[in-house]
């Protein structure tokens, strides 16, 4: 754990490393002893927890604790006084601090306690920030790509109507078509965006997983539903060692990377490739194929929720594809990336634990 010390008062400094080192002997501390140079610091390595004297030199009170927050909004922050104080201790919890700590009660216990809940207040704060966001995105989604297919099955209803009112039946196989295809888009977009919200509430079980018997049965699923040859993809993947995860959300993952393999490729023999490869962190499934691949600068930005990098027109979905994916991979104790394949298209890694952490 890295700790960042601001405190000027050197002496101050060494009891808190004194004793916090009894509680975690892996700890590894920087030291502060001004505002403007913890500030410096922070700028070039954010450590894992820092402890504030309440007011620095110069500066007024918690005016620290504001600077460090807009730099860094979710460091786990501690604020350490000599003068305990419940009014003191209201107003650092107010402002933003996530623990408040009198000097005099440095005792191995109460520090312990400290640090631990000042992490999961910010990991808690993190969590509520994400969330706040999702929603934000949600809201947009479901005022304007939600409204846009029932927008159309309204209007090609009215027409529909007018033409059988009318007696016309020329055009009532064309509309219905529109209806039938706005209506598929607003399902797909309702169900992807329910598996988004659902990703979290899965059960994170764990239970040996015949890796290829998947694969196998996705490809021969997508080859049907895409109408493309089976041949169009390569597993190799058989002296993968035995697989414990969540099967549920490890199929989730690959059938949307073979899926989006077969979907962004324009080739006349689309080719996808699944390969395996095992090191000291586990193993990485490798999804290569042909297809149109993505630019260096939008790869990391695809696996943000409703990330889209091609209209509707050219390519249909709902920009949550990717987003599930990762969420799942991180659920899993993995993650997922992407960079260019160098026989042309993309590549997908997928690495996990050979357990569920």
């Amino acid at each position: 754990m890295k700790i960042l010390l601001i405190d000027d008062d050197s002496g101050d400094r060494a009891t808190l490393k004194r004793a916090i080192g009894k509680y975690s002997l892996g700890a590894t501390f920087t030291e502060a002893a001004s505002l403007d140079e913890a500030l410096n610091g922070l700028r070039h390595e954010i450590p894992d927890l820092v402890l504030l004297d309440y007011q620095m030199p110069g500066t007024e009170a918690l005016e620290g604790l504001n600077q460090i927050r807009e730099l860094e909004p979710f460091l786990p922050i501690i604020l350490t006084t000599g003068y305990g104080d419940e009014l003191l201790a209201a107003r650092a919890i107010h402002a933003g601090a996530d623990e408040y700590l009198p000097k005099d009660q440095l005792n191995t216990p109460v520090l312990e306690h400290a640090i631990q809940n000042a992490i999961d207040k910010a990991l808690y704060r993190q969590a509520l920030d994400e969330s706040r966001r999702e929603l934000e995105q949600f809201a947009h989604v479901l005022s304007h790509d939600l409204r846009a297919p029932l927008n159309q099955i309204n209007s090609f209803s009215e027409l529909l109507k007018e033409d059988l009112q009318e007696g016309r039946q020329d055009d009532v196989a064309t509309y219905l078509d529109f209806i039938g295809r706005a209506a598929n888009d607003a399902s797909a977009l309702i169900r992807m965006l329910t598996d988004f919200l659902r990703a979290d509430k899965i059960e994170l079980t764990s239970e040996p997983v015949d890796l290829h018997a998947v694969l196998d049965e996705l490809c021969r699923m997508l080859a049907e539903q895409k109408g493309k040859a089976l041949n169009a993809f390569h597993v190799d993947v058989q002296d993968l060692p035995a697989l414990h995860s969540q099967p549920v959300l490890l199929r989730q993952i690959l059938q949307n990377l073979l899926s989006n393999a077969l979907k962004y490729n324009n080739n006349e023999r689309p080719l996808v490739e699944v390969t395996t490869r095992l090191d000291d962190a586990g193993v990485a499934i490798i999804v290569s194929d042909n297809g149109i691949g993505i630019e260096e600068q939008y790869r990391e930005h695809i696996f943000q929720p409703f990330t889209r990098l091609h209209s509707k027109d050219e390519y249909s979905g709902t920009g949550l594809g990717l987003a599930i994916c990762a969420k799942n991979a991180a659920r899993l104790g993995g993650s997922l990336s992407c960079e260019q394949n160098p026989c042309g298209g993309s590549r997908f890694i997928l690495t996990l634990p050979l357990k569920n952490p």
